[in-house]
């Protein structure tokens, strides 16, 4: 099992493994050093306990990137036979000298919590062991397929309902119930998430957070969904890290800001009836345990999304993009273009000269409504939304016949493919603002 070297300006599983160490270390982190003979005595017993040692680097960035990640390494490995023992370390940049867009480090400690017993992924307490093997061992582990993760291949994750990929252990599940009954959560419940940057300082570069600004939203524009949700009899969990916008949206558990945890991130998401969110990563890891997702203003239906978990109850409303030259809104075919230009940089857009206009509290709460409705099994398909949504998909498959490979991918030499958001638009939504279907196919 020889490691390749080549590695060209990509930094070596070794320089990565010393910069985790590095990156462990600022973040407070405690890191147990081997003596190299101790290192060595476990290397040994763990060399014949394996017949095949793998190492890959799992690029850690924002909570949604992360676990996407994570699951489809447990995916491709769960059933390797007992002889094989895969190894993840984190990967924070990729490029020697040059920093990774996300800086922040481990984004979410729970992520050990969560994977820890189905994937081996490297923690303070055997970094230093790692980081030895990789310096004295290289010949005998497999590190050819290290940037296994770098750019993964975008895929489908079908997911049934209330049937998550990963359970929670008892223990875990006991400990997720008594802190929500502390939260004040004592009934079914809905989380809601609106992206914005606010704080963000320290992981994300400041021109990246100026750029991906279009894809945040107003908490406050969920105020008429909430109210609906409340009169349900449901209650309402703000989620995210420290949020700084002001929420002014009664009835509302602020997580966020009064009860936040790291491992309750990953456990409320996880057990609440439908996600309110936004096109964030936060939003999405629902979806891995079961959960639908009501994603609001999405500024980007076509797009390389990385292992994107779908229940079949999913749905999304887009913002509407208008266009300054054509003096009118896009239709579906021009956005997906357009998104084909501009990926998610605001600089792009506005070149192009395209505003972006925020779903509104109306448009918000009718694609709730109409989520809830079809959870509970009492939406009825009428014969104009089957016409619209056989429209709305030929479009979308028309489109993609034209475009085998997103531009943006190729002129950055990732020569990926893509999957294109495959949640339903909302009709209550669609029907309301037709011109996306004005394409002639």
């Amino acid at each position: 099992m020889k490691a390749d070297n080549k590695w060209g300006g990509l930094m070596t599983p070794l320089e990565q493994a010393y910069e985790y160490k590095k990156v462990l270390a600022k973040q407070g982190f405690k890191i147990c050093n081997f003596r190299w003979i101790n290192a060595e005595k476990k290397w040994q017993k763990i060399r014949k306990q394996y017949s095949y040692i793998n190492i890959y680097g799992i690029i850690f960035a924002a909570i949604g990137d992360t676990t996407a990640r994570l699951f489809a390494a447990y995916q491709e490995h769960k059933n390797d036979t007992p002889q094989v023992l895969n190894v993840y370390i984190p990967v924070f940049q990729y490029i020697r000298n040059d920093s990774y867009d996300y800086s922040g480090g481990i984004c979410n400690r729970g992520i050990f919590k969560i994977f820890s017993d189905r994937i081996y992924i490297v923690t303070g307490k055997d970094v230093y062991f790692w980081t030895y093997v990789l310096k004295f061992h290289h010949f005998e582990i497999n590190t050819k397929d290290f940037y296994r993760y770098r750019f993964f291949q975008p895929v489908k994750v079908n997911v049934e309902i209330r049937k998550p990929l990963i359970p929670f252990s008892k223990k875990d599940d006991k400990l997720g119930k008594e802190k929500a009954l502390r939260i004040g959560i004592n009934k079914e419940y809905i989380c809601i998430h609106a992206r914005d940057n606010l704080g963000m300082s320290g992981e994300l570069s400041s021109k990246i957070i100026s750029e991906y600004r279009i894809r945040n939203c107003d908490i406050n524009s969920f105020q008429a969904a909430c109210d609906y949700v409340h009169k349900n009899g449901m209650q309402i969990v703000r989620m995210g890290k420290y949020e700084k916008s002001d929420c002014k949206i009664l009835n509302v558990i602020d997580y966020s800001n009064k009860f936040y945890n790291e491992f309750m991130d990953f456990y409320l998401v996880a057990k609440c009836k439908f996600i309110l969110g936004s096109e964030s990563g936060l939003s999405v890891i629902a979806g891995f345990w079961g959960v639908p997702m009501l994603i609001t203003n999405v500024i980007y239906p076509a797009a390389g999304r990385e292992g994107l978990p779908v229940t079949g109850y999913d749905l999304y409303i887009p913002k509407k993009l208008w266009s300054g030259r054509k003096k009118r809104y896009l239709n579906l075919y021009e956005v997906l273009d357009m998104n084909d230009r501009c990926n998610m940089f605001r600089s792009y857009y506005e070149t192009a000269r395209i505003s972006f206009i925020d779903n509104t509290q109306e448009e918000i709460l009718e694609a709730t409504m109409e989520m809830d409705m079809k959870i509970n099994g009492v939406w009825v398909v009428s014969e104009d939304e089957a016409e619209c949504r056989e429209k709305y998909w030929k479009i979308i498959n028309k489109w993609k016949e034209n475009h085998s490979k997103l531009r943006w991918y190729q002129i950055n030499g990732k020569n990926l493919g893509y999957q294109m958001l495959p949640f339903e638009i909302s009709y209550n939504y669609l029907k309301k603002n037709r011109y996306l279907l004005d394409v002639d196919i």
